[in-house]
């Protein structure tokens, strides 16, 4: 049998990558891919706190396709759902935009 370093040697050769560029790729840390991202807003109509009545939240749904981890091997996707109220929206955005430009929070 041949090892897998030789193996993903033989992809890249076919695929015009140079063994060690090849290898290179495979040693780094890659994050997560984001597929697809989906939303909608609920507001309750009914609930045993008076607070949660009638407050809009955002339900968000995002499709995350793993980082590889062999060569060869189509990476697992996950969905991530959660939720998000008028508070941690204000939150998020102002953290976003501080990361935007650079600023510490």
């Amino acid at each position: 049998t041949q090892s897998r370093s030789s193996a993903a040697s033989d992809v890249y050769k076919r695929q015009g990558i140079n063994a060690e560029y090849g290898a290179a790729i495979n040693s780094q840390v890659s994050l997560s891919k984001l597929e697809s991202i989906d939303w909608r807003i609920d507001v309750m109509n009914a609930s045993d706190q008076i607070s949660r009545m009638n407050v809009p939240t955002v339900i968000v749904q995002l499709k995350v396709q793993d980082s590889p981890t062999k060569v060869g091997v189509a990476p697992q996707t996950r969905n991530i759902i959660f939720e998000m109220n008028k508070g941690t929206i204000a939150v998020s955005y102002t953290h976003l935009r501080a990361h935007e430009t650079g600023r510490n929070l």
